[in-house]
């Protein structure tokens, strides 16, 4: 990506930067050159990622925040059905939904960014759920799972929505 490009990204932003990849079944990963990332930093701009098993949206603040972390190369965001879970994960999250989401750049995992980024997941009720008690809870590597505030089932877009300020395992349930 040239700087004419960022350029003319920015230009066309309107206070967004879009990345849409919902059509791409199977991408779980979205890159983002670090040189644009910062620029987008520098002009305030929020960056939101789509991806057919769900959307996250970074704030301006947030990608501030990112920018100041990143040690050095291409941007890596990942969302993606759950493959890797330990034993404890498994045993929390039973046969319910689990999501990983991750941020790296290519020196280092990025976890804890100090700041909102709302998450979007498809998410289609049993019949018999009681969808004003559909929650997202994130699950730690010890297997304890704690409520994401703010989070639910949102029956006009279609999925659950939840605001993190860091990336591990979530579980919807």
């Amino acid at each position: 990506m040239t700087g004419s490009d960022i350029n003319e990204i920015i230009n066309n932003a309107n206070g967004t930067v879009h990345y849409d990849l919902t059509g791409l079944e199977g991408i779980t990963q979205a890159i983002l050159p670090s040189d644009a990332f910062q620029s987008f930093s520098t002009k305030g701009l929020k960056i939101r990622i789509g991806f057919a098993q769900g959307t996250v949206t970074f704030g301006s603040s947030a990608v501030a925040n990112i920018g100041k972390l990143v040690l050095g190369g291409d941007i890596s965001v990942s969302l993606k059905a759950a493959g890797s879970l330990n034993t404890a994960q498994q045993a929390a999250a039973g046969n319910s939904a689990v999501y990983e989401i991750s941020l790296s750049d290519n020196n280092q995992t990025i976890t804890n960014f100090n700041a909102p980024v709302e998450v979007w997941l498809p998410y289609t009720p049993d019949p018999k759920e009681d969808t004003d008690h559909i929650v997202v809870f994130n699950i730690g590597a010890d297997g304890v799972k704690k409520v994401m505030k703010n989070s639910g089932y949102n029956s006009a877009n279609g999925g659950v929505t939840f605001t993190t300020t860091h990336f591990s395992a979530f579980m919807i349930g």
